[in-house]
Order: C-alpha cells, then sequence, then structure tokens
C-alpha cells in the first residue's frame, strides 16, 4: 500500500533564458519589505512533506536545536544522546538534500531560524488537519469487518462504559484501545498481565482492521480503504507524495493517534482529552511497541501491503 520515492529537491524559484523577455512593469504600490522574520523559502512545504513522517506532536524547533548542537559539538562537548530527537532530526535534514548544511549554518542566526522553525510547523499542522478531516467522518464506515452492516452495535456490558463516563475508571494515553486490535479479539479479563493469554493478544496489537484501514485512506487515498492489497485510484496518494517508501513506527503510531481523535467527540485538537488522556502518550506508546524488534518487522510488512 506504499507508493514508490519520489526525489525531493530544495526549492528554488525558477528564472527565464531569454534574454529578449521584456521587462516587467513596475507595480503602482511600493514593494513590501522582506520582515526581518522572514525565511528566505517557503518551508511551509517542507512541513507538509515531513510532518506526516515525524509525529503528529513533534516539536520541530526542538528537533532543531538538538541536532544543530549535536552535529556542531567539539569532541567531547556532546551532550547526552536524545534517542526520540536524534531520530527525528536525522528524518528531517535527510530528505531534502542541502538541508543539513543549510540549518548548521544558520545555527546562531535565531531570528532566521526560528522563522524556517515557524513554516515548518504551520506546514507539519497543516496536514495533520487534512489527515484529521479524511477519518473523522469515515471511520464509522470501517467499524465492521462486513462494512455494509448498519452501525448498530450492541452494549451487553456497560458496566466499563459507565465507569470512565462516571469517572470511577480512568483511560491514559498509556493503555491500548480495542481498535489497535483485530475485530473479535477476545480480552483474558481478569488474568495477570504476565499470563501467556496475554502475550496472544499483544501479538495482535496494530493488526485491527480499522486501524489498517484508516492507514490507506490516509496514505493512499479514502477510496482505497476498503479495498485489496495495493489499490489505488485517481491521483497520487500521500505517501507518493511525501516519498513515503515504507511505514515506520512513527508514521504507523501517528494513524493510531489520527484513529483515536477520529472516534471521539472532539473536533479540534489538544494534547490531552479531559483529565487523564494525552494523546502525546499515546503516540510513544504506540511507538515504543516496535522497541520487540521482530515483531515490529511482521507490523511494518503488514502494512506494507
Amino acid at each position: 500500500m506504499i507508493a514508490s520515492l519520489s526525489d525531493i529537491h530544495h526549492p528554488r524559484p525558477e528564472s527565464s533564458d531569454n534574454d529578449n523577455d521584456p521587462e516587467p512593469t513596475p507595480s503602482k504600490k511600493p514593494k513590501k519589505a522582506q520582515a526581518k522574520d522572514d525565511a528566505p523559502d517557503d518551508y511551509v512545504g517542507y512541513g507538509r512533506i515531513i510532518g506526516r513522517h515525524l509525529g503528529p506532536f513533534v516539536n520541530v524547533a526542538a528537533v532543531i536545536e538538538y541536532g544543530c548542537k549535536a552535529d556542531s559539538a567539539m569532541s567531547g562537548d556532546e551532550e547526552e544522546t536524545d534517542e526520540r530527537l536524534a531520530e527525528a532530526w536525522t528524518i528531517l535534514w535527510k530528505k531534502f538534500p542541502g538541508f543539513h548544511e543549510y540549518l548548521l549554518s544558520i545555527s546562531n542566526k535565531p531570528v532566521e531560524r526560528r522563522a524556517i522553525e515557524k513554516q515548518l510547523t504551520i506546514g507539519m499542522e497543516a496536514v495533520r488537519s487534512e489527515d484529521t478531516s479524511t477519518l473523522k467522518t469515515r471511520i464509522p464506515a470501517w467499524l465492521h469487518v462486513d462494512p455494509t452492516t448498519p452501525l448498530n452495535p450492541a452494549l451487553p456490558n456497560l458496566t466499563t462504559y459507565l465507569e470512565i463516563a462516571q469517572g470511577e475508571k480512568h483511560v491514559t494515553g498509556a493503555q491500548l484501545p480495542a481498535f489497535v486490535f483485530p475485530l473479535g479479539q477476545e480480552f483474558p479479563i481478569g488474568e495477570d498481565l504476565d499470563h501467556p493469554a496475554w502475550k496472544a493478544v499483544l501479538d495482535n496489537a496494530l493488526k485491527g482492521e480499522v486501524l489498517l484501514r484508516s492507514g490507506k485512506a490516509m496514505y493512499m487515498g479514502p477510496n482505497s480503504a476498503l479495498e485489496g492489497e495495493g489499490f489505488h485510484k485517481g491521483r497520487p496518494g500521500n505517501a507518493s507524495v511525501i516519498g513515503l517508501i515504507t511505514f515506520s513506527r512513527r508514521t504507523i503510531a501517528g494513524v493510531a493517534t489520527q484513529v483515536y481523535f477520529g472516534l471521539s467527540s472532539k473536533q479540534e485538537w489538544y494534547k490531552t482529552d479531559g483529565d487523564h488522556f494525552n494523546y502525546e502518550e499515546f503516540f510513544w506508546t504506540i511507538y515504543d511497541l516496535f522497541d520487540n524488534e521482530e515483531w515490529g518487522e511482521e507490523i511494518i510488512c503488514l502494512w506494507n501491503q
């Protein structure tokens, strides 16, 4: 379900090679001076590309700050490695030829750097909103194994629902919701977490139909959600646009976070939902599942189909 990688180049304005082109007519309005905090290029497009690679809650300013310090430090002056920031920094600069050298060259130019960080953030937030729009109204149609059946689920046991609604039971970002697992998954409620039955359940994490359908919708287009492996119709999907050739722990965690928000009653993005649930914590909970490398490779292969 992933498209081929497209080359992405550092954008530069086009120029004409025709020396006989007429001189442009001067505008009657005075030319607007470039603001001091304007970046020399439009990096919103960069943010739109990198946003889905990094995840919905990455602070790009913190990533650039960390990366510039780490890559310009003298031997022996290196700070303690932050694996998440280091990974995000590598993803950021590797995606755009020449971007690494450029960011290092402006590491001591805070105004210019902040302008770039602002534009990157605008682009990243834009694609997050687009993905939310893609899923929010469509997810209810993907909740059954057979999507043609009416969405009228029975609730034979209201105990857990009522406990949550009344504040007696708290849902946190460290927990895995049912949609992470295949529809019909049985949970050994009452057994200790080290019981073998729970191991079998965790082996099925991130194999849920709702998750996989949402991933296809986000990266191949909504029409692909309920189709077979490799189906694509119409214009290039987001996977092709951003040069995604394989899912990663970050992109899968991003889909799971979007699905959680899509199933909620919230209409605007916040890091928290209520007093206890934190979307950023949930993102990293999914991310950390891939510390089991053998299982993680299996999941990524499944998502790439």
